[in-house]
């Protein structure tokens, strides 16, 4: 009987010893899963696209830029091709930005093409970047780029047709609406 109660226990000190291992691997990799997260969130960079006006009424006298507000530095920046949907014969191509520190903002290099013929005047289609004109298109700036880990990221800036231009749009027209109902 002795023997048996040997074989019993020992069962149930390897059932004990198996739940309390897999209970401890199972909270150590929670553990490293909340670290590694926790990492990503410290090294990951935040892209932002927008341009910057010298004058608020004369937006090509202003120029892009590209800003990183995240904590981590971006590697690797490019920026898609920007087509106007009215117009698709106009766009611009970025040039790539090799790496942004975490605060750090740069003036985005740029060529104008009307079709395949490069314009002289890039800086008179800037409008178009311009959030406070009144957009009669919605538009995507698409901005791909790495962290240091070489994970990737893309992040998509939409000008044009939003909320902000819609209700501007919709105000313009009662305006015009009542103007013209009070001069019949």
């Amino acid at each position: 009987m002795n023997l048996f109660a040997i074989i019993i226990l020992c069962i149930v000190l390897t059932i004990v010893v198996g739940i309390i291992f897999k209970k401890t691997k199972t909270a150590m990799q929670q553990r490293s899963e909340e670290q590694r997260k926790f990492r990503q969130r410290s090294i990951e960079p935040s892209i932002t696209f927008y341009l910057e006006k010298s004058d608020p009424k004369r937006p090509e006298n202003g120029s892009l830029h590209i800003e990183n507000t995240g904590a981590g530095t971006a590697t690797g920046l490019t920026i898609q091709d920007f087509h106007n949907p009215e117009e698709n014969q106009w766009h611009f191509r970025f040039k790539t930005i090799g790496q942004l520190e975490p605060g750090e903002k740069k003036t985005i290099e740029f060529d104008f093409y009307v079709g395949e013929y490069k314009a002289a005047n890039k800086t008179e289609q800037l409008w178009m970047f311009d959030p406070d004109h009144d957009h009669d298109f919605a538009a995507q700036i698409v901005i791909d780029f790495f962290d240091i880990d070489g994970n990737a990221y893309s992040n998509t800036i939409v000008i044009g047709e939003n909320d902000k231009s819609q209700s501007t749009r919709k105000r313009r027209q009662k305006q015009i609406q009542a103007a013209m109902s009070r001069g019949r």
